[in-house]
């Protein structure tokens, strides 16, 4: 994928909808199980913190940690949070430099890799005491300085697979019945 200035940012803008749409896809029932494939199961994120921002005010957080399964080093996964209470800023505060526990409920597909992700909590902090729909949901970001005229960046973007981590390939076994 080759991405411009206006490329990236259309990118990171439709990524959050597109990450909201795989949120909400996650703890939906399939009419066609393959049993072959794990059902959902809860994977915690150990994301570094920062608070404050000068448009939004100092109770903004934003959470960032590298990508898992990227080649990308510039690769980070992120999560921003509308909710802007001093008090949840005070709980992601009370970690000090530490990192916070950020725990998805992730759907993987029969290549082991998380196809459907759905935020549960950040610590003991729970999606139902978040004010925004969207607070939790996770994107990818890429750090880098802004290319010459004329020239490309290249991104292979695997939303969101490069997040977590990659279960071992699943085989399917033989069915008994045929």
């Amino acid at each position: 994928m080759v991405l411009n200035s206006q490329a990236r940012q259309f990118f990171l803008i439709v990524g959050l909808p597109l990450a909201f749409c795989l949120a909400a896809h996650a703890g939906q029932p399939s009419t066609d199980r393959d049993d072959s494939v794990p059902g959902p199961t809860s994977v915690t994120l150990l994301m570094r913190w920062e608070r404050g921002d000068s448009h939004y005010g100092p109770n903004v957080i934003r959470l960032r940690r590298p990508c898992q399964n990227s080649d990308d080093m510039t690769c980070s996964c992120r999560v921003r949070f509308a909710t802007r209470s001093s008090e949840f800023a005070d709980y992601i505060a009370s970690f000090g430099k530490g990192e916070v526990p950020v725990i998805y409920q992730v759907t993987y597909g029969s290549d082991g890799q998380a196809v459907a992700v759905r935020f549960l909590s950040v610590g003991t902090w729970t999606r139902d005491k978040l004010y925004s729909p969207n607070d939790g949901l996770i994107g990818i970001e890429f750090r880098h300085e802004s290319p010459q005229q004329g020239q490309r960046t290249r991104h292979r973007v695997k939303l969101p697979a490069d997040c977590f981590p990659t279960l071992p390939r699943v085989i399917p076994s033989p069915n008994p019945n045929n």
